[in-house]
């Protein structure tokens, strides 16, 4: 009742929570209880919450003039150290930046040179052979580079048949030139998924360290949150918050279901050491 108060008297001089929405978050908290890896996604929700935390945190800390909200925005933490940890291994598309390790950003960078070799050779190839294909284009299926061979000249280009045209009058072939090539980027590409999978176990683990004072911010701003809505949604209304006495009385009351132009008011006035009020 007194936070409602509260409140409502934060509205009253123009201050409002203006938070953003806040995901359910404990099933996450559970999972690192559990001592699971989290996905980037998960990990990037509870970097937003952090941020949130923080900005919650800065609105209300000088506000010492409403103790109840102040006390529990005084508890908050915002784990600066694991914010920023998120945020430099964790990207806003949910994917692992580069930078996480050292490790990651080699297989990467071998990842890339290749890609460009294998370009480069491809490139050269559809050149060489222009006269035997389809069409003077490289053609792409499930991430494979293949050249589009009309079926008479099959044997003049080497490589591995991928696959044919609707019509079979196409051949559509990987050159046996970058075979290699294809090998050493599917290996590179399982170490960069080993890589980012060590990366998000360390990540979850220096996050799971941290899962009560996660908890303990995810239930102040769900009561923060909590607070706000009802003082929103009465002041829309046009509800009022009871006062305690030795009477019960409630004027224009209606369920708060029904339209205002349809719903019809009564008034109640009763004192308490005498009456008995049943719903």
């Amino acid at each position: 009742h007194e936070r409602l108060k509260e409140m409502n008297s934060l509205f009253d001089a123009g201050i409002y929570l203006n938070m953003n929405y806040i995901p359910s978050l404990s099933k996450t908290f559970d999972d690192l209880k559990r001592l699971m890896s989290l996905l980037p996604k998960e990990i990037n929700q509870i970097g937003d919450f952090l941020l949130e935390v923080k900005g919650v945190k800065e609105r209300f800390f000088s506000l010492k003039r409403y103790p109840y909200f102040f006390e529990e925005a005084y508890c908050l933490d915002s784990l600066p150290s694991v914010y920023q940890e998120i945020r430099r291994i964790i990207k806003e598309d949910n994917t692992i930046s580069s930078s996480a390790s050292i490790k990651l950003k080699e297989i990467r960078d071998k990842k890339e040179e290749l890609e460009q070799e294998i370009r480069r050779v491809m490139k050269s190839l559809k050149d060489k052979y222009s006269s035997y294909l389809s069409d003077n284009v490289i053609s792409y299926k499930d991430g494979n580079e293949l050249l589009p061979v009309k079926k008479e000249y099959k044997n003049q280009v080497k490589g591995n048949i991928y696959s044919y045209s609707q019509s079979q009058e196409t051949i559509f072939v990987i050159p046996s030139e970058i075979a290699e090539k294809k090998n050493q980027l599917s290996y590179l590409s399982i170490s960069e998924k080993q890589e980012e999978s060590v990366i998000l176990a360390a990540l979850s683990a220096k996050i799971g360290k941290k899962v009560e004072e996660l908890k303990k911010n995810y239930l102040i701003l769900l009561s923060f949150d909590r607070y706000s809505a009802f003082v929103s949604y009465g002041r829309r209304r046009d509800f009022s918050i009871a006062s305690s006495g030795d009477k019960f009385i409630l004027k224009g009351i209606y369920h708060p279901l029904l339209d205002d132009a349809v719903a019809k008011r009564n008034d109640i006035d009763l004192t308490l050491k005498k009456s008995l009020l049943i719903s």
